[in-house]
């Protein structure tokens, strides 16, 4: 982590750097994990605290979140991806 925050703070020192979580919030078999149980949620607010950050975890999804519709920015990334590629 400190060679993160020395890399990315040393780097930009003026700047605010928000951390895209990874909303873990469902678990395999599709229950709802508590926060507490939330790794990607957890790592991701230990890391904007030690580079004194923000966190953001809720992309804009169309549809209501769920495990079937997607989480988090890397789910929205790959929705975004399939619906450019129904354009082309």
């Amino acid at each position: 982590m400190n060679r993160a925050r020395r890399d990315l703070c040393g780097g930009y020192p003026r700047h605010k750097i928000i951390i895209a979580a990874d909303d873990d919030a469902f678990d395999y078999d599709g229950t709802l994990r508590y926060l507490a149980d939330n790794v990607g949620i957890i790592k991701a607010t230990a890391a904007a605290r030690a580079i004194n950050g923000l966190i953001t975890t809720v992309p804009p999804f169309p549809q209501p979140r769920s495990k079937e519709h997607g989480l988090d920015y890397n789910d929205f990334a790959a929705l975004i991806a399939q619906q450019e590629a129904c354009h082309v």
